[in-house]
């Protein structure tokens, strides 16, 4: 495209010795390190889209792939414990949290399971997931596709978890009623019941070690909308 580009544009111009095209991005490698590419193995500048100025969005298959990339570069530069994020909040705030390298941290988006398989593949030997409530409860269930279309917010079961936390008749009513996982962790905190994220944190451990037979030492973080660190758990494999 380039070639054919140049061509007409420099008409009579080629009669004489030619043209030399050179294509570069300045400030590329700089610019490059605000981007997610030198975790999927791009370094050292960035990649080009295209030339029409319109980004595609990428389809489910290839999102699921970057994930999967997104932990191969990470195996493959000797990381061997993994942190998994449900989005970019819950990365940004694992990783004021965590000393590991940028490589550790992989996006997951909705692809629990499928992420999970994949440290197992690699062998990567701990996998922490960082998320808030809403999407840590679903995998608290066994939801490893976490999109809204697939499953909602439970909020019975999250009441349950409340009862198992000795949480008061009232407030399991309440939760009962709930008008989102949020409102559910207003109730809680408010009701001083905060052991119900930990219990959330150890039921995610439990959940993620059957997905890959207690392969992995696994972690959970439950995250606030301002960073707080709302439960954690954790798990040691099998054998």
């Amino acid at each position: 495209m380039i070639l054919e580009h140049v061509t007409a544009a420099a008409g009579d111009y080629l009669a004489g010795e030619g043209l030399r095209v050179e294509i570069s991005m300045p400030r590329g490698v700089e610019l490059a390190r605000r981007t997610l590419n030198g975790r999927l193995g791009i370094v050292g500048g960035l990649s080009i889209l295209g030339t029409s100025g319109i980004v595609i969005p990428y389809s489910t298959a290839a999102w699921r792939a970057s994930v999967e990339q997104g932990i191969d570069v990470a195996a493959a530069n000797g990381v061997r414990h993994v942190v998994l994020s449900t989005g970019s909040r819950s990365e940004k705030y694992a990783q004021a949290l965590l000393s590991l390298p940028e490589l550790a941290f992989v996006e997951m988006g909705e692809f629990t399971g499928q992420a999970l398989r994949r440290c197992a593949r690699r062998r990567i030997e701990r996998a922490t997931l960082s998320g808030m409530v809403g999407k840590m409860s679903k995998i608290a269930q066994g939801h490893m596709m976490t999109h809204v279309a697939s499953n909602q917010v439970d909020l019975g079961f999250l009441a349950s978890v409340a009862a198992h936390c000795d949480g008061p008749v009232e407030l399991q009513a309440a939760i009962r009623e709930a008008n989102s996982a949020r409102h559910f962790q207003e109730l809680a905190v408010a009701a001083g019941l905060r052991g119900v994220f930990d219990h959330l944190a150890e039921l995610v451990c439990d959940q993620c070690s059957i997905v890959v037979n207690g392969a992995l030492d696994l972690e959970c973080l439950i995250f606030d909308f301002d960073g707080t660190l709302l439960g954690r758990a954790a798990q040691a494999r099998h054998g």
